[in-house]
């Protein structure tokens, strides 16, 4: 197969991969930006107002205990007052003390989006399935519940589009570089063909002016052989007319 043909296939390849990746990343894009939104919106005051229930709706402990898993705080151990209760996580104590302050808006937009590690996205998929964690519930709950919310699901949406677009990035990386190394050997192949024609140009024009001025020495010499030609006629002819002048010279002395 030609290398031409070679280049084409991965410049395909190449195109086909970067698609790929834009479809994946243009389907999680608005939904990251709506949050990010949401977040903007927010200011201290609602997170002070979520931080200020003493009996928060489940909505808001499902919050607390995202932003927990989030940002790797531990939640604290309550025994069940039975057996059959058994023992729960409580993050709503450990979310108010260490996250729902000033410094909370400002770490969640430079959350390291890009390098979540998979147990925490594994830990809060059942807690964005919970049906305390709708948004007509979280709306009645808090504004600042609703709006951490959209941010939780969208770190995991982000995180999910990632896992398809990072594997095709390596490998668009890969077939850039092969696209770009069969590209280089085209040109390459392409400017010595040139120089190729460049020089046969030259050899051609040289041959054309060989043959001109061969014309040239050749009507030149067609012309000096006329000339000699014209020449040994008239010497002839003069060759005549002196031999016939010695015989009429002859006959007048008789």
């Amino acid at each position: 197969m030609a290398q031409e043909e070679i280049a084409n296939i991965e410049y395909e390849k190449v195109k086909i991969i970067k698609e790929v990746c834009e479809t994946a990343l243009n389907k999680v894009t608005p939904i990251y930006r709506a949050a990010m939104k949401a977040v903007d919106a927010l200011s201290g005051s609602h997170v002070t107002e979520m931080k200020g229930f003493s009996n928060p709706p489940k909505a808001c402990l499902k919050v607390a205990e995202a932003l927990c898993i989030l940002f790797n705080k531990q939640g604290k151990k309550i025994r069940g007052q039975t057996a059959a209760e058994g023992d729960r996580i409580d993050y709503w104590e450990t979310c108010k003390k260490q996250l729902l302050n000033a410094k909370l808006l400002g770490e969640m937009k430079g959350y390291d989006r890009d390098n979540v590690p998979e147990e925490y996205v594994n830990k809060l998929r059942p807690v964005l399935a919970s049906s305390d964690f709708t948004d007509e519930k979280l709306k009645s709950a808090s504004t600042a519940a609703l709006g951490i919310a959209k941010w939780c699901r969208a770190i995991v949406d982000y995180d999910d589009a990632m896992k398809i677009v990072r594997p095709k990035q390596q490998e668009l990386k890969e077939a850039e570089e092969k696209q770009a190394a069969c590209q280089k050997v085209v040109d390459e192949a392409k400017a010595r063909l040139e120089a190729v024609r460049q020089q046969m140009d030259e050899l051609v024009a040289k041959l054309e002016e060989t043959k001109r001025k061969e014309k040239e020495l050749r009507d030149k010499s067609n012309v000096c052989q006329n000339k000699v030609d014209l020449a040994t006629s008239l010497i002839n002819n003069l060759k005549d007319e002196r031999e016939n002048w010695v015989v009429s010279l002859g006959k007048s002395k008789i």
